[in-house]
């Protein structure tokens, strides 16, 4: 199973746990028309996971989407909170629940897809550390860390666990930028 397929089973295990629907999908007219509006060319993946998904409340905190009904699974609307975030082409993807956020960097690559970073709230800029080396290891990590965590402790490995981590997302290997890596951030 690729990380495509197992996030999808996920999303929906996921969604059985907390006793929801998988949030639907958009389509590509609004996909085109969003990225025509802001200026932005969505990767392939993003493209596949917003046909599939299109941001709801599930998971630690949101899932955001494009053209929501609720500003607050909205990717536009987070970017009027946070308009130098699309200045630097960061794309919120969700939320933790917590007020940190989870954004996709347009303007890096790790071979041919763009990462994902873990935004403090405590701290807005940089990225406090790289959390997965696309949108498929990203959902899949996600969702995985919430099936998969300790309800006495909350504990899970991902992104903290070095060995683990890298086995999950051998891509990861790859990323050479100055944000560190969970398992050696500050």
């Amino acid at each position: 199973m690729n990380a495509k397929e197992e996030t999808i089973d996920l999303l929906h295990k996921l969604a059985v746990s907390e006793n929801q629907k998988v949030p639907a999908g958009t389509d590509e007219l609004a996909i085109a028309d969003f990225e025509k509006e802001n200026g932005v060319l969505l990767s392939p993946q993003l493209r596949e996971w917003f046909l599939f998904c299109n941001g709801g409340a599930l998971g630690p905190g949101a899932l955001y989407g494009i053209g929501n009904a609720s500003k607050f699974v909205d990717i536009e609307s987070m970017w009027a909170l946070y308009p130098e975030w699309k200045a630097r082409g960061w794309l919120p993807l969700a939320s933790d629940g917590c007020g940190d956020y989870y954004i996709l960097d347009l303007g890096c690559k790790i071979q041919v897809e763009h990462p994902v970073f873990f935004i403090d709230q405590a701290d807005l800029e940089p990225p406090s550390y790289i959390m997965a080396s696309d949108v498929w290891q990203f959902f899949r990590g996600l969702f995985l860390s919430e099936l998969e965590r300790d309800p006495e402790t909350f504990d899970f490995y991902w992104p903290f666990d070095e060995k683990k981590v890298l086995e999950d997302d051998p891509k990861l290997r790859d990323y050479n930028g100055t944000v560190p890596f969970a398992w050696n951030a500050d």
